[in-house]
């Protein structure tokens, strides 16, 4: 700025360039990591309520979808498929013999594919009553 007498004159400046942030190596704000990937293999008993978990970090959110033996599960009166603040979820009411089985989660969204497998196993819980009936011999 210039000072001529009682004015102040002025000239217009360049605006300065606006800086942006880079990103770090790989663009971490679109991710998909597996946090907890399901267990190698589960048991479980007949009737019992089950969950089985997924912990993901993944941005934008995926596609998830859960298989049993190569066969693609939806939810029914049986089966819950959730994922909800980072956790894909499969719950069954109550487990069945013919539930175990190969499980295979896969999850995709724009910046890559996660897959996890399991074996799960459902154990059938046997009672066994034994009763004692006493004989009695006569003898005339």
């Amino acid at each position: 700025m210039k000072f001529s007498g009682f004015f102040e004159e002025s000239t217009p400046k360049e605006p300065e360039p606006v800086r942006q942030k880079s990103l770090p190596p790989g663009g971490n704000l679109l991710k998909c990591l597996m946090l907890t990937p399901l267990p190698h293999t589960r048991t479980v008993w007949e009737g019992e309520r089950v969950e089985i978990k997924i912990r993901l970090d993944v941005n934008p959110e995926p596609i998830i979808k859960w298989y049993k033996n190569g066969e693609e599960l939806k939810s029914s009166h049986r089966i819950t498929i959730d994922y909800y603040g980072g956790v894909a979820c499969l719950t069954y009411n109550a487990v069945i013999l013919s539930d175990s089985g190969h499980y295979l989660v896969h999850v995709v969204n724009s910046k890559g594919q996660l897959r996890s497998e399991m074996n799960f196993d459902v154990k059938r819980e046997y009672v066994i009553s034994l009763s004692f009936y006493r004989s009695y011999i006569h003898v005339y």
